[in-house]
């Protein structure tokens, strides 16, 4: 006579407590089996799931993934799209600790999917539910990338991150329909970012545009509501975005991509003086720094290393001394590039100066024989 699944669980329970956890898992197995002949998909899928974390504990991994994939399949048979997702990922850890990418990766895919329709099926009734699923679907997707960028399938690798966008857009219409505009313009962000990488410039443009008006739009209101420091907060994330656009039309119009640095690089000026002017240098700074990189990107040096010094100027007025001296580093790489040994030799002074009073003194020194290299070259 068979046993029954009660008391197939209790030996199961009993093998275990023994640590022998193939066995206890192997019965689990068995349970599973059983319940799903018996028409209780999820019952079934909710013992292979406890087979596979027995499995896992035994550090029997392929095993694992093996009963995380069937309990996934089960939980979609009963429509329970987020535990399916949570298996997939599951799933996708197991393959990766054996080695087994592909697998990983083709888990991780699936993992998205589900996630994905959880978030359609709850799109009407619950927004802030739906959204969270396509962010969840999103960073599944990433981790697809990551696999299959791993294996050296580069064209795949760019698939999945179209899947990151896609999922990103739906979790900024979910935001949208909840009126959380900072929510959805992150999204957008997040989603402009994702078409970049896979070579969807279009896609990213649009995306890129979205989140720009919505944080342009909500530093308006914000500054309007004299919240002014959270209003340049979203400018300087603008900025960003622009700098972001910039790259995509370097890629597809590299005559129009110019035009968007300047933009990106004034803007990210704009909000360093206004950050100065609510008496906060450090943000200033960090602004500053910004512009600065994006000037040396466009091969400004000369602009590059006169922001990149201001920015040092500004963080040791906020007393961050070490990254005062970064700053002048950076600005002494921006004159090099430039051949002024001359302007490099004084901001690597400035920042063994800087170092000093940070008391960083292995980057003190670092700076003093960076300074005497740029004294010895503008000789020649």
């Amino acid at each position: 006579m068979q046993p029954s699944i009660e008391e197939l669980r209790g030996k199961a329970m009993e093998r275990a407590r023994k640590r022998e956890y193939a066995t206890a898992a192997d019965i689990h197995r068995q349970i599973s089996k059983l319940l799903e002949d018996k028409g209780d998909p999820r019952g079934a899928a909710k013992a292979s799931e406890e087979a596979a974390e027995i499995y896992a504990f035994g550090r029997r991994s392929a095993e694992s993934a093996r009963e995380s994939t069937r309990a996934a399949k089960l939980y979609e048979e009963a429509g329970e799209h987020e535990l399916a997702a949570v298996n997939w990922g599951s799933a996708a850890h197991g393959h990766m600790r054996v080695g087994n990418m592909r697998q990983s990766a083709y888990a991780y895919e699936e993992a998205g999917k589900a996630y994905a329709r959880q978030g359609d099926g709850l799109m009407k009734s619950d927004p802030k539910g739906a959204c969270d699923a396509f962010d969840m679907a999103a960073r599944a997707h990433t981790e697809e990338g990551f696999a299959l960028g791993d294996m050296g399938d580069p064209t795949r690798a760019s698939w999945a991150y179209a899947k990151v966008g896609d999922a990103g857009m739906k979790a900024a219409k979910a935001s949208l329909g909840q009126k959380d505009w900072s929510a959805a313009a992150t999204f957008f962000g997040r989603a402009g970012e994702a078409y970049y990488h896979s070579d969807t410039p279009k896609k990213a443009l649009a995306a890129y545009a979205k989140a720009r008006s919505l944080h342009n739009s909500m530093a308006r209101r914000l500054q309007n509501e004299g919240l002014r420091h959270h209003a340049l907060e979203q400018l300087k994330e603008s900025a960003d975005l622009m700098h972001g656009t910039a790259e995509v039309y370097s890629m597809v119009e590299p005559a129009r991509a110019r035009a968007y640095y300047k933009k990106a690089a004034d803007a990210f000026v704009e909000n360093g003086r206004a950050w100065m002017k609510a008496s906060m240098p450090k943000e200033a700074a960090m602004s500053h720094g910004s512009a600065a990189f994006i000037n040396r990107e466009m091969r400004e040096y000369d602009r590059s290393g006169r922001l990149f010094n201001k920015a040092a100027r500004l963080f040791s007025r906020a007393r961050n001394h070490g990254h005062a001296g970064e700053a002048h580093l950076e600005a002494m790489r921006s004159y090099a590039a430039m051949h002024r040994y001359d302007l490099a030799h004084k901001s690597g002074k400035r920042a063994a100066a800087e170092y000093w009073r940070a008391r960083d003194i292995p980057k003190w020194g670092l700076s003093h024989i960076l300074a005497r290299v740029a004294k010895a070259r503008k000789r020649y």
